[in-house]
C-alpha cells in the first residue's frame, strides 16, 4: 500500500468481509497477507508470479504457519489450491495480479490473469458463500474486458448468479462482488 492511510482503509475493507480464508492474487510486497493476519484471517493464501517480491513475502512471512505463499501464475495455482479447501469453509478473495509496471511481475504482458481467475474460481465449482474483491477497477479496460463493467458483470454472475455486484472507490476503486443473503 502506498500509505498508512490507504492500508488502513484497506485493512477495514478485508474486516468488513471477513470469512475463514483469505486468498489474495499478488503479494507485492506482503501489505496485503499483513492486513489478513491483522485481521485475523484463520488462513491465508497469497500468489505472486515476480521472483523478487515471493521472496520477499517469503522472508518476511515463513515462520506465520497459517500463511501459505505460491509463487507462479495465479489462475494456474488458485485452481489447484480451491479444490483443496473444504466447500464449508468460505473464502474472501482480493484479485489484484497485474502488471504496475517496473518491480512486478507478468504472466502475460497483453493481459491481466484477472478472467483467468475468475475462471479458476468458476471452475473450483465453489459454494456461493465467498466474496470476490478485484482491485484497480479503473483498469479493467487494460484486463481484457471491454466494455469493462459488462464483460466482468457477465464473468462474476457466472460464478455465483446471485451475487451483488457494485463499483466502490474507498481505496482508489475496487469491485465488490458478495452473496446475496438469503
Amino acid at each position: 500500500m502506498a500509505n498508512q492511510e490507504k492500508y488502513q482503509r484497506y485493512v477495514d475493507l478485508i474486516s468488513s468481509h471477513k470469512s475463514d480464508i483469505f486468498f489474495e492474487s499478488g503479494s507485492y510486497g506482503g501489505d496485503g497477507i499483513r492486513g489478513a493476519l491483522e485481521v485475523g484471517f484463520k488462513e491465508i493464501h497469497s500468489v505472486e508470479i515476480f521472483d523478487k517480491r515471493y521472496k520477499q513475502c517469503h522472508k518476511i512471512f515463513r515462520k506465520q504457519k497459517n500463511v501459505h505463499l505460491y509463487h507462479g501464475d495465479s489462475a494456474t495455482i488458485m485452481l489447484s489450491v480451491l479444490k483443496q479447501i473444504p466447500p464449508e469453509t468460505s473464502i474472501t478473495f482480493w484479485l489484484d495480479a497485474h502488471y504496475s509496471g517496473k518491480g512486478t511481475g507478468m504472466y502475460n504482458k497483453e493481459c491481466s490473469p484477472l478472467r483467468r481467475e475468475l475462471e479458476s474460481i468458476r471452475d473450483a465449482n465453489r459454494p456461493s458463500h465467498d466474496t470476490i474483491l478485484i482491485d484497480d477497477a479503473r483498469k479493467l479496460h487494460t484486463f481484457g474486458y471491454s466494455p469493462p463493467f459488462d464483460d466482468l458483470r457477465a464473468d462474476l454472475l457466472k460464478i455465483n448468479p446471485n451475487f451483488k455486484i457494485h463499483i466502490a472507490g474507498e481505496i482508489g476503486d475496487f469491485v465488490r462482488c458478495v452473496p446475496s443473503p438469503d
